[in-house]
């Protein structure tokens, strides 16, 4: 190996290592909030018994009306909150949830709330704060987790920051990859792991081997982070292979309430956004 490769390849060496310790620690915390996330609702209902569940009436299973249980909940709406949307269940035990806005302190944005309703009786079981977007830490635990996921708990910053770390990763990836490569004809050989070998060997071997095998799994999951934060850019960037078309939700709700038992037995878990004339 020549001199100039040589030092080129010493230079690369430390980007890779330093991208991959500040952009790896971040992966590891997405990862760990990541799989709590996988049983988001299950820990929240876990963590919030009291607001949440509800006694089932065994003798009458059958919810109330919509409009019902909606204007239970808007009779301890803040002078200041605004009704945006009604979570359902998703199984018999739990509350309906009224979704509803109102200024954040000291700031001139929104946060969002919950009110938590019984779909038997109507009874109003709590409320809380859900989400301030800038102020990750104040809400419940579970959200804390899922904007520590996407946006280290520190607002719109954090999700451009997870971006930039995203793809600083990748960047990573790549140059391990290139720089872990087997030569021609060594290819097995360099992707084995030396069981006889010295401790930094051998960690060297299970980080380029396991590094190596990994890479197709890593390459799809920091695609699809970055992705989500920067969708624009992923959109212009898909378009160039295939027409992208960006379908847009409607709610067909002319008043407040207007529902049918079919669309209620077909939504447990769903949310109904709210619409005022």
């Amino acid at each position: 190996m020549d001199v100039g490769l040589k030092s080129r390849r010493k230079i690369w060496f430390k980007v890779h290592l330093y991208l991959g310790l500040l952009a790896g620690a971040v992966f590891v915390l997405t990862g760990l909030t990541g799989s709590l996330l996988a049983f988001e609702f299950p820990l929240d209902e876990l963590l919030n018994t009291k607001l949440m569940t509800v006694p089932v009436d065994k003798e009458n299973k059958s919810y109330l009306p919509l409009d019902v249980l909606v204007a239970s909940g808007l009779k301890v709406l803040p002078a200041n909150g605004k009704a945006i949307s009604l979570g359902f269940p998703r199984h018999s035990g739990l509350a309906f949830e009224l979704w509803f806005q109102q200024p954040s302190p000291n700031t001139d944005r929104l946060e969002s709330h919950q009110i938590f309703i019984s779909p038997y009786t109507g009874e109003i079981t709590g409320q809380r704060l859900k989400v301030d977007f800038e102020r990750g830490w104040r809400g419940p635990l579970m959200d804390v987790v899922l904007r520590l996921h996407y946006s280290l708990a520190v607002g719109s910053v954090g999700i451009t920051l997870m971006g930039f770390i995203g793809l600083a990763l990748l960047f990573s990836m790549l140059t391990g990859l290139i720089l872990g490569w087997p030569s021609q004809g060594k290819f097995r050989k360099a992707l084995m792991i030396k069981s006889n070998a010295s401790p930094e060997r051998l960690n060297f071997d299970l980080h380029k081997t396991f590094g190596f095998y990994s890479s197709a799994v890593l390459l799809l999951l920091i695609l699809a982070g970055v992705y989500l934060i920067f969708p624009d850019y992923g959109r212009g960037l898909i378009s160039v292979f295939s027409p992208v078309i960006v379908l847009r939700a409607t709610y067909l709700w002319n008043g407040f309430i207007r529902y049918t038992a079919a669309k209620l037995s077909a939504l447990p878990g769903g949310l109904l956004f709210l619409h005022q004339d």
